[in-house]
């Protein structure tokens, strides 16, 4: 019964898109990660957050979740969940809006060894899922080319 109050919680502080909201945002992330619903929902809020209303605030809010470690925090939940598909499928959603066209991410995202777990939930639960394979495929394809010259 804590769960929704805690996701609840999460998205709140999320969207509060300042630093603090964000930091607050991860920390419950990083501490929950080991719970599948915390995890996905995590995930999943890293990769909106990253691609939130570019058009408006450019980076800045995509460089702050990477900055106060949405980029650890990810792949820390996809570690924890490697057999969870849905869990799978929002990190790679989460990586590919943190690192497409980012150099600094990309390598950031490659160091911490990111790019193998993506092949491998793309060759293990991609055939499983249309979604899955789009997210991955979507994660891999901004990990493999990148116009700033990260690759």
């Amino acid at each position: 019964y804590m769960i929704p109050v805690w996701k609840e919680r999460m998205i709140a502080h999320a969207n509060n898109l300042t630093e603090e909201g964000i930091q607050i945002f991860l920390d419950s992330m990083r501490t929950g990660h080991k719970y599948k619903l915390v995890a996905y929902q995590g995930c999943r809020i890293i990769g909106l957050l990253a691609n939130f209303d570019r058009d408006k605030y450019g980076n800045e809010i995509r460089e702050r979740v990477a900055n106060l470690g949405g980029i650890t925090a990810t792949t820390m939940a996809m570690g924890s969940h490697m057999v969870s598909a849905q869990v799978q499928s929002m990190g790679c959603f989460a990586i590919q809006a943190l690192v497409d066209g980012h150099k600094n991410h990309t390598h950031q995202v490659i160091e911490l060894g990111a790019v193998d777990v993506v092949s491998w939930v793309l060759q293990h639960h991609g055939a499983l899922d249309a979604d899955i394979a789009e997210y991955c495929s979507a994660a891999v394809a901004s990990l493999a080319y990148d116009p700033l010259g990260a690759s």
